[in-house]
């Protein structure tokens, strides 16, 4: 989407990390770094450290580091683009100058037309008493209008009309799904006479648009079609005002429609999304992993609305989320649940309310069938495939832990594999070596850095993965990106990060001297002799002719020498 290179330099230089985290952590002095509490668990004693030279954080206690991209995406729980967007806003950049040709001002157009359409919307709702009336029956106020943004699309054609009488250009509204070109080639609306409801991205761009009827017709609603900016099932409705309470709580309530959201939102009921569908799409479970770990599905309490329960459960477990149910069928929806409780609910009364996947799946399938043994093969088998399709290890573990428990099945019904059984631990004492502090050094400074990639060969590093930091380090020399990013992006030595960086910091508050590097050259090259010693005794060995076995000899005499020479 963008020109990645040079856009995330501008947004790394025009956005100063240490100014963006202090925005969400209080950060002190300690040395060369800022330290603070880590945001994304909690803690008592400060682990989490901002490197400000190196444009780096890290925390040692949930090993979570990168850059500040990289934090606005952990902390907002968004992808990339948005958090360059996000960024981009903070600093004031221009992305359309970094859109690569083609790209360059389609979704902008898009976004302005939609922002265009959500101000008409609003000025036409305050002058319908219709629409007015409406949204007072559903304990919807002025101070919720603003909130939402909420508006009214006017009768047929009306949109249309005000875009001609303002001149402005058709196409960029075309492409925003607000009007389209009949058969006979005349513009029309594609909302008309229903309460608007804006849909934003995570950046807090307006995307498409939701519209319901006023009386109880068919569609009652209607979504704005598929563009280049939106497709209905990527998003979910109200995660730009719900994020920060869903990461609090480490839940989300998900619901279906967009009253159901704005009801639990006014009465308190803060961590709600609303999915924009009448079941839960794989891309969507993936957003709502990336925001929490406990999802509460709380659909409408009607047929339909357990058949989308029944639909969502496997495709949300998937994704590894600890899944549950509201269950009330004293009430049809959330709505109605928030209008009974007079516009106030309590967390508890949700929480009190809810029951695990298992059981809500007993029940359904008890009443849907009238056969007993029916009812249980068709319980047994829903529960067997949700579970096994949980790719996270832990939680598939756990629940099957609970499913065999709770069903007394075999666990080869199962089938799953314990991958815990196969795999070793890490180690909880890593020999952390002479290797792991030539990578600290090298990352602490840029002149240390070219003097051992001339001094160290990469056949010294014996795992591969450090190896593959040094090699990169050394062909990154004279690369514009941070060197620390070659650490921090690289899971594969995850185990190795806390240490090299702790080491890394520790350096940059006290430089090494030509002693140490020295020292560390010497013990490279005794390394790298011993080595070299043991390849020879291996060829002594394996020789036949007495001769070649002379000159080896003499080749090994020189290397012993060498090593308790010194040099």
């Amino acid at each position: 989407m963008f020109n990645l290179e040079d856009l995330t330099n501008k947004i790394k230089e025009d956005n100063p990390i240490e100014n963006i985290i202090s925005e969400y952590v209080p950060l002190k002095r300690s040395g060369s770094s800022l330290k603070g509490l880590c945001p994304f668990h909690s803690e008592k004693t400060p682990s989490f450290i901002v490197n400000t030279s190196k444009g780096f954080y890290h925390c040692f206690g949930c090993s979570k580091s990168g850059d500040v991209i990289t934090f606005i995406m952990e902390i907002e729980h968004v992808d990339f683009n948005d958090a360059i967007e996000i960024l981009a806003k903070k600093s004031r950049i221009d992305l359309s100058q970094y859109r690569r040709t083609g790209e360059r001002g389609i979704s902008s157009a898009i976004y302005k037309a939609n922002d265009i359409a959500m101000n008409h919307f609003k000025k036409t709702l305050i002058s319908n008493i219709e629409a007015i009336e409406y949204l007072k029956k559903r304990n919807i106020e002025s101070a919720d209008i603003e909130i939402f943004k909420l508006g009214y699309s006017g009768t047929k054609n009306s949109f249309f009309a005000y875009l001609k009488e303002k001149r402005l250009k058709y196409d960029d509204f075309v492409k925003a799904g607000l009007i389209h070109k009949d058969q006979y080639g005349n513009y029309k609306d594609v909302f008309f006479n229903r309460i608007m409801f804006p849909i934003f991205s995570n950046s807090g761009n307006i995307i498409g648009f939701g519209g319901r009827v006023l009386e109880d017709e068919n569609p009652k609603y209607l979504n704005t079609q598929e563009t280049s900016v939106f497709k209905k099932g990527n998003f979910l409705y109200g995660l730009h005002l719900s994020k920060q309470y869903i990461s609090q709580k480490n839940a989300m309530i998900l619901v279906e429609g967009y009253m159901d959201f704005i009801s639990l939102y006014k009465a308190g009921i803060r961590n709600v999304c609303a999915q924009l569908g009448t079941a839960c799409t794989a891309e969507q479970a993936k957003i709502i992993k990336k925001t929490c770990e406990k999802v509460i599905i709380m659909y409408d309490s009607d047929e339909a609305g357990r058949n989308a329960t029944m639909r969502s459960i496997p495709i949300l477990l998937k994704e590894g989320l600890i899944v549950s149910i509201f269950s009330n069928r004293e009430v049809k929806d959330p709505d109605e649940l928030v209008t009974k409780m007079n516009y106030s609910i309590d967390y508890s009364l949700i929480e009190n309310q809810r029951t695990d996947f298992i059981e809500f799946a007993e029940k359904f399938f008890k009443e849907k069938e009238e056969d007993e043994m029916l009812s249980k093969k068709h319980f047994v088998n829903f529960v067997i495939e949700s579970v096994k399709g949980i790719e996270d290890e832990i939680t598939k573990n756990l629940y099957t832990k609970g499913v065999l428990e709770k069903l007394k099945i075999s666990e080869r019904f199962m089938k799953v594999e314990n991958n815990f059984k196969k795999q070793n631990p890490p180690s909880e004492n890593i020999n952390h070596n002479i290797y792991h502090e030539i990578i600290a050094i090298m990352l602490s400074e840029n002149g240390l850095c070219k003097k051992l990639c001339s001094e160290v060969e990469e056949s010294d590093f014996l795992d591969l993965s450090t190896k593959g930091i040094f090699i990169s380090l050394c062909n990154s020399l004279d690369s514009e990106e941070s060197n620390v990013d070659l650490l921090i992006k690289n899971d594969k030595i995850k185990d190795l990060k806390d240490y090299i960086i702790k080491r890394m910091t520790y350096y940059l508050d006290n430089k090494p001297d030509d002693k140490k590097i020295n020292e560390i050259l010497h013990i490279i090259k005794n390394k790298r002799t011993k080595k070299r010693i043991e390849e020879i005794d291996m060829k002594i060995k394996n020789a036949s002719d007495e001769e070649e076995k002379d000159v080896l000899m003499q080749m090994r005499v020189l290397m012993v020498k060498k090593i308790k020479g010194g040099n």
